[in-house]
């Protein structure tokens, strides 16, 4: 019987090299996560065309006011002319925002409770803002009349006046075309009144008590950590946050509210602008962490949320908006 040596022999040199070589270490395979991919809505979309347009227009009144101030050193125009540019400063980053939001799913962090687009009130008042305009421009050809002195100062004080009523106008009339978020104005306090009655002492006001809508209740919310820390010269504080869709009637792709951060009487200390934008079934319950707001350690609210322990403080959401999986749409 032939044997063939050389083929043994390269199977005996093998098996030598393999067993002289060092053993590969075994690397754990890591699991595949899958993630959301987020998906803006047609209504969404056809909203940017007009809302970089607007964008365009702020920034270029932002130019002619830096103008403006320019001509000054200083004097009640120039202090009038800086708060339009601190005012169309906020609209511009309102806007820039929003678009950023529809196109790549971040999150808006403007702190401030979110509001609805309302056609009817954007249509009155672009009818406002033009009806301004048009002071503004009768009141410049009335200026014009004079090369200076004290009725010329005048005028041009009254012009800066209606400018600063113009741009808040105008930004009043984007957030209700857009429904962008915007912190709410604080109410003023009701006068106080004398008592007519002898020896008697006007009772305090009591504080008035949110009633509980049914949007109050679709989601269920629990602060689970809080955290404050500063990133690059700005300071935010961070909330991990269980939301459970306690009263959800159906699948949901994403919800749009309000985050209410309460004390323990549930009286609201803070809102905020808030989105779930994860897909969430009914009971379900799921975790977000590390969203939040940018601290202003001159804001009331702010210091509250900052210095108020966790365990005394709670939390609610109130739905405004729900995009179902069916492709349906609810709104309160």
């Amino acid at each position: 019987m032939k044997i063939r040596l050389f083929p043994i022999l390269v199977a005996l040199v093998s098996a030598a090299a393999l067993a002289q070589a060092p053993a590969k270490k075994s690397v754990p395979v890591q699991a595949k996560t899958s993630a959301a991919v987020y998906v803006a809505t047609p209504e969404q979309l056809a909203q940017l065309p007009a809302l970089r347009t607007d964008l365009e227009d702020v920034r270029k009144r932002i130019t002619q006011a830096e103008s403006e101030d320019q001509k000054y050193s200083g004097g009640l125009i120039k202090a009038q002319i800086q708060s339009r540019i601190a005012l169309l400063r906020i609209t511009d980053a309102l806007i820039e925002q929003r678009i950023k939001s529809i196109e790549t799913g971040a999150r808006m962090v403007i702190e401030a409770p979110a509001t609805r687009p309302d056609t009817v009130l954007a249509a009155n008042l672009d009818s406002e803002v033009a009806a301004q305009r048009l002071k503004i421009d009768q009141a410049r050809t009335d200026a014009e009349r004079y090369s200076g002195g004290l009725i010329k100062a005048q005028k041009e004080s009254t012009i800066a006046t209606m400018e600063s009523t113009l741009a808040m106008l105008e930004q009043k009339a984007l957030v209700a075309k857009y429904g962008l978020s915007l912190s709410a104005p604080i109410p003023a306090s009701p006068p106080a009144t004398a008592s007519v009655q002898n020896n008697t002492t006007p009772t305090p006001a009591q504080k008035s008590v949110r009633k509980i809508l049914p949007q109050d209740e679709i989601l269920k919310v629990r602060l689970l950590n809080k955290q404050f820390t500063e990133q690059k010269y700005q300071k935010y504080i961070f909330f991990d946050i269980e939301f459970l869709a306690e009263k959800l009637s159906k699948p949901a792709r994403a919800i749009k509210g309000t985050l209410n951060l309460n004390d323990l009487f549930g009286e609201r200390r803070m809102g905020i602008a808030w989105t779930v934008d994860r897909p969430t079934n009914p009971g379900e319950s799921l975790i977000e962490s590390g969203q939040g707001f940018e601290y202003n350690q001159f804001m009331e609210r702010h210091r509250w949320v900052n210095t108020t322990d966790l365990s005394n403080m709670a939390a609610s959401f109130t739905v405004q908006s729900i995009l179902y999986q069916d492709g349906t749409r609810e709104d309160f």
